[in-house]
């Protein structure tokens, strides 16, 4: 008797036959609180669980969580961390997401489209979490451009963060203010802080009027934020201003239609933001 036809071989391919037939007549469970939408049949895998929105094509895996359902998701061992070196602490990537039932789709007199997020009533902040295995490029393993596309949808730096598990209670709930947005830029910035030979090169990077009207100064010069560590080392990170955070921070309006998700263009969305270091805007 061949291998192929061993009972060991049958046994063997009927446990795979029955785990592929599971995948496809099982679907995730959709969370009792803060139900969206799930687009179609969803997996019931984990990197779908708990989530508010759902979306699996072959073009595009998204997940949109809730803040309590992020704190479960994590919580539950879901979500690999990145240990950070200089800081000695621990993170992960999330990107932020913003909905509300009364956000409407509108046209403009030439034909284009808009969206109309003014009624922000009932908002709720989504976080998409960016797995490590699916966002980071592994060690000598070349990272395929249409692959990580397909895993990290709506990307942008504009709206993605990292944080640590003891941050989660301090992420915005709802409708974000500019002083969750704020502490949220704070917290990334912390856990991966410059050396003294970065900062300053960073400084020497750009001209000192533009620097003074990103960052603190006082009677002694530009304000620079020390981080120490447990080991004794010290890292630094010079201290931005209020305005020139809400230039680095946003959060994306999302809706949530019947048969689609919206997520407006990143070049609308990064209107408004600035250089640092030549002073232009976008």
């Amino acid at each position: 008797m061949s291998k192929r036809n061993s009972k060991e071989a049958k046994a063997e391919r009927r446990q795979k036959y029955l785990a592929k037939q599971e995948r496809f007549t099982n679907p995730v469970a959709k969370p009792e609180q803060d139900y969206i939408q799930h687009y179609g049949y969803i997996p019931n895998e984990p990197f779908f669980e708990n989530a508010a929105v759902a979306w699996d094509t072959s073009d595009m895996k998204a997940v949109f969580r809730t803040k309590q359902q992020l704190i479960e998701y994590v919580k539950d061992g879901k979500v690999e961390s990145v240990h950070m070196m200089r800081s000695g602490k621990s993170g992960f990537y999330v990107s932020l997401f913003k909905y509300s039932p009364n956000y409407k789709t509108k046209r403009n007199l030439d034909g284009t489209g808009y969206m109309d997020i003014s009624n922000t009533e009932g908002t709720k902040t989504l976080y998409m979490v960016r797995h490590l295995e699916n966002y980071s490029q592994k060690m000598g393993m070349k990272l395929d451009r249409n692959e990580w596309k397909v895993w990290n949808p709506f990307h942008n730096q504009l709206n993605t963060f990292m944080v640590s598990e003891e941050f989660l209670e301090n992420l915005p709930d709802g409708e974000p203010t500019e002083e969750e947005l704020i502490a949220l830029g704070k917290h990334d910035e912390s856990l991966s802080p410059l050396t003294e030979d970065e900062i300053d090169e960073y400084l020497a990077s750009a001209k000192e009027a533009n620097l003074r009207n990103a960052f603190e100064y006082n009677e002694d010069g530009l304000i620079v934020d020390e981080f120490p560590t447990p080991s004794g080392e010290c890292f630094y990170q010079p201290r931005k201003k209020d305005e020139t955070w809400l230039k680095c921070v946003g959060v994306f309006p999302s809706m949530f239609l019947p048969n689609t998700l919206l997520v407006p263009q990143m070049d609308w969305i990064e209107e408004g933001t600035t250089n640092i270091y030549n002073g232009e805007f976008n």
